[in-house]
């Protein structure tokens, strides 16, 4: 990129994606200690006024690679046929939308009422009437046998029901906490590079240092 603010920007927009996505699949906005060091409190405080903080970022992406596209020439010019830019982040762009958007199908797809109200009935038909087919043979060891299986039965309904929200901040949930935290390193990670290669004029192998300017300390693990 002919500035090197704009693809500095970029970076930190997708990973505030990230972690937007994960806030939002919450129902939440996004936290401020999370995000010290990706923006200012005042970008933060703006953002969260938006209803709809994914696709903000989204859009601050976009802003600023079409100004590098500009920047390098109309369509046609020998930048943008050789590496096909345009095409290229279009596709990469697409791909964000469409994850975030299978997410959000994911988050509010309830598990379907009959499937849960039958689930529930039959279960409690079951725990009331089996205790009499195994008084006769069992006697008082019925109560702890009915029990155990009891248990193992509302636990399958109860992991069900957790179906429904994966995003949660539960022990069973999918691990987001961490899936942003190693999307944050890996990007600093390509920025970090990046600006090696731009000022050295050479490739620079290796793995983050954390007294490096451009790399924000993230946390070592979610943040639960």
């Amino acid at each position: 990129m002919h500035d090197p603010s704009r693809y500095q920007r970029v970076v930190l927009c997708t990973i505030g994606f990230a972690y937007a996505v994960k806030q939002n699949l919450r129902g939440l906005k996004l936290n401020k200690d999370e995000m010290e060091g990706l923006f200012e409190d005042e970008e933060l405080d703006l953002m969260n006024k938006v209803e709809h903080i994914p696709m903000l970022m989204v859009d601050e992406i976009r802003r600023w690679l079409k100004a590098e596209l500009i920047d390098q020439g109309p369509r046609g010019s020998h930048v943008a046929t050789s590496y096909n830019w345009d095409l290229a982040i279009g596709q990469d762009i697409a791909a964000l939308v469409n994850a975030l958007g299978g997410c959000e199908r994911i988050a509010k797809t309830p598990m379907p009422f009959g499937y849960l109200s039958q689930l529930r009935i039959f279960m409690i038909i079951w725990i009331v009437t089996w205790p009499f087919a195994l008084s006769a043979d069992y006697g008082w060891y019925t109560i702890p046998c009915v029990g155990f299986v009891a248990l193992i039965m509302m636990k399958v309904e109860e992991m069900a029901v957790n179906i429904e929200h994966p995003f949660g901040t539960g022990a069973n949930d999918l691990p987001v906490d961490t899936i942003c935290v190693t999307i944050e390193r890996n990007l600093l990670e390509i920025l970090r590079r990046a600006e090696h290669t731009r000022r050295h004029q050479e490739p620079q192998f290796g793995v983050i240092q954390r007294d490096d300017p451009l790399v924000r300390l993230v946390p070592p693990g979610p943040s639960r």
